[in-house]
């Protein structure tokens, strides 16, 4: 899968959560940048989701698990999922350089 238990190449085996974290990093950094490739880009977030375990660092830019108070316009929600998908690839960078 995409996180968690890395099945193959040189981090075969690997389970630690600094690994898991560096992988969902990884997965969500590529899917952000090729989200114009998708046709509903949030869809994959979605299934990164699942694939790693329902992990809840994730749960602000889930479709079904937004964060903040309700919003009634679609558009406005996918924006806010969108922008809180930014902050987390933006604070995971700020980690991992402060841990280098």
């Amino acid at each position: 899968g995409a996180c968690g238990h890395v099945s193959s190449g040189p981090l075969r085996g690997a389970t630690s959560a600094r690994t898991r974290r560096v992988w969902l990093f990884l997965v969500l950094a590529w899917v952000y940048e090729q989200r114009r490739e998708y046709e509903v880009p949030i869809r994959e977030v979605e299934s990164v989701y699942a694939d790693c375990g329902h992990p809840g660092v994730m749960t602000g830019f889930v479709t079904f698990m937004p964060s903040g108070p309700p919003i009634s316009n679609a558009e406005a929600g996918e924006t806010r999922m969108y922008s809180e998908w930014r902050r987390f690839l933006l604070e995971e960078v700020e980690w991992f350089n402060d841990e280098a």
